[in-house]
This record gives structure tokens, sequence and C-alpha cells, in this order.
């Protein structure tokens, strides 16, 4: 009789139980979010160890979660759908309750000396739910779906020889949360060197907030323009075309001093003026006169590769190699390095500098 009592409490229980399923359109264009939310009420909630309220998997649509919540009588699952085909779509859902005995969840709380390895079995009951029926109409061919804008920002429009123009592109917007390949064009004879781009993605009712950002450097010893970048854009009710704008970017030429003499004066006539002044001053005062004869000779001679030891930073290592084009490779480890704040080894870039000078 006991048994039997039993029995029919539990029926009464899941006899009480119920659910509710709340979805913002039953008609919708392909990649278009679809609001859904699942809920599931139950009088003896205390007794629940966890509840499963989802839409099953499928190749004909994507299903993302939003937000998990408990109520004081139930519980509430959100998810996002987006249908990725046209036609009527069937959305199959899994609703399965996980519930325990009172007694497995007082010996859980009070402790039986062993729940460190015990698991809660408990009893897990598949309940049937009717599937939603979506009618899906197709969409037009596009690079975005929904609703975003798109602007590019560059640092200047003038810039000198091999000097860095940087600019960055932001993307922001709601609604289907893939994204184009999205890569700036310029016209020819322009290095493009680029970050890695910034995404951030925030899920709600609405679709995908999306804010997608990434910056750029070109680098050009001439004239260049920084084409528009195009893409279309379908906002579920028709079809558009969003572009940045357009950038002439104008390249100063620097001039390149040239030394007027070919063969620098030879040490050793110097030193033969001042031989008889050295020999008296002796061996200490002679080599202070040597060094700084040396030295000025050196400074006239090797002023562009003294510049270069005593570069201090990145910045200013790369200004003094603009107007060497043998140079690019190293021009484009700089400017990385200063795009990135990034640590390099000077001494080592100089060292290749000194080399690769004609």
């Amino acid at each position: 009789m006991k048994k039997i009592l039993g029995s029919l409490l539990f029926a009464f229980t899941l006899f009480a139980a119920s659910y509710k399923i709340d979805i913002d359109k039953k008609e919708a264009f392909v990649k278009e979010p679809i609001f859904l939310r699942l809920s599931y009420f139950d009088p003896h909630k205390e007794e629940i160890i966890w509840v499963r309220f989802a839409p099953k998997k499928s190749t004909a649509y994507k299903v993302v979660l939003i937000k998990k919540s408990s109520t004081a009588t139930g519980f509430v699952q959100e998810y996002l759908l987006f249908a990725l085909k046209p036609g009527k779509i069937t959305i199959p859902l899994d609703l399965t309750v996980k519930r325990a005995t009172k007694q497995e969840l007082q010996n859980d709380v009070l402790g039986t000396g062993y729940e460190q390895t015990k698991i809660l079995e408990g009893e897990t009951t598949h309940i049937a739910v009717p599937p939603v029926q979506l009618n899906i109409k197709p969409a037009p061919k596009a690079e975005l779906y929904g609703n975003f804008n798109i602007w590019l920002k560059i640092d200047k429009t003038k810039a000198k020889q091999y000097e860095p123009v940087y600019a960055t592109l932001t993307l922001k917007g709601t609604g289907f949360d893939k994204l184009p390949n999205m890569q700036l064009q310029t016209t020819t004879g322009v290095k493009i060197l680029k970050d890695k781009p910034s995404i951030r993605v925030r899920y709600d009712k609405l679709g995908a907030h999306i804010t997608y950002s990434i910056t750029y450097a070109f680098i050009s010893d001439k004239d260049f323009v920084i084409k528009p970048l195009r893409l279309r854009l379908f906002d579920y009710k028709k079809l558009k075309t969003l572009s940045t704008l357009s950038f002439s970017i104008a390249v100063q030429k620097e001039k390149i001093a040239i030394d007027k003499s070919d063969n620098p004066p030879k040490i050793e006539p110097v030193f033969d003026r001042f031989k008889d002044l050295l020999f008296f001053v002796g061996l200490f005062a002679s080599g202070v006169i040597t060094g700084i004869i040396l030295f000025m000779l050196i400074m006239r001679r090797y002023k562009e590769q003294i510049r270069i030891l005593l570069a201090k930073d990145a910045k200013e290592l790369l200004r003094l190699i603009a107007p060497y084009p043998n140079m690019l490779e190293i021009r484009q480890k700089l400017d990385e390095a200063i795009t990135q704040n990034r640590k390099i080894n000077l001494f080592a870039i100089k060292k290749k500098i000194l080399k690769d000078l004609p």
C-alpha cells in the first residue's frame, strides 16, 4: 500500500508541474535573431537536482544560450536562434528533469559519512514537449546581417617617405554573429601591416552586439590612396551597402645630403704636421690630441653611422634609415615594435643597419 501511495504522489507531482514556451517570432529571414524563452515550473522545486530545457542541435539553425536563471517556482533558460536555411523548420525541444527523494537530499545535506564518494542517484524524467515550428524566408546574399555601421580613421594625410600612416577600422552593430573577412586595399607599392583584431560580442534578445576594431600601418615612398571598404548588408528589410571613406595620402620625398668630397682627408699628413709637437708633449698628451683629431675625422667620415649608433629608441632609428630603400625589412621590424609597444634588441638591429649601409 505504501509503495502504491508513493507512486501516486510522484504521478501527482509530474501532473502538477508545467512548462511555458515564449518565442518573439515564428516567421523570420535566414540569419535573423529569434528570441526563445523556455520556462519550467514545479511545486516541489526543492526536490529537483537539475533541469535541462533546450532546443536540440541541428545544422538547420544555430543556438546560443543567453541566460539561465532560477525563480521561486522553477527554472528559466533563454536562447537566441539563427536559422541557416529557408523553408519550414522544426525545432525539437528537450525537457529533462532529475529529482531526488527527500531522504537522499537530507543525507546529502546532513552527511552520511561517505557523501564525498556517493553521487545523488535520483530519478531522471524526460517530458514530451511539442517542437517549435518556424517559417524562414530566404535572405539576399550579403556579408553582414543586421544593423551595423563601419568607419575608418587615419592619423594623418601627409607623411614623409617610409613614415607609417596609421588607420583604425571599426565595425559596430547588432545582428548575426558571423563577420566577413575585412581587408583594406590601397594603390600599388604600399606596404600594409596590421595588428590582431579586437572583437567583442554580447548576446541579448535583440541579437549579437558586436564591436570589431583593427589597426593598420601603411608605409610607402610615394603618394598613395587608401581605397574604400564596401560591404553588403541586409537589415532584414532591404539590402544596403556600407562603405568607408577613401583617403589620399601625400608622401613628401626627403632630399639626401651628398658629401661633395669623395675622399676625406688622410690621417697621415695631419700627424706629420704635429709630429714635433707630439714628441715634446709626451705620450699622455699625444694620446689625448690624437684622440681628438681622430674623433673629428671620424665624425666627418662616419657621421651617419654615429647617428645610428647613438639612436636612443626605435622611432629615431626608423627616421634615420627612412631614406634607404634597401632596408624595408628592418623598417618593418621597427614599425611593428613601435605599433605593438614591444621591446626589441636595438643593438643587434643597429649592427645589421651598419652592415647594410651603402
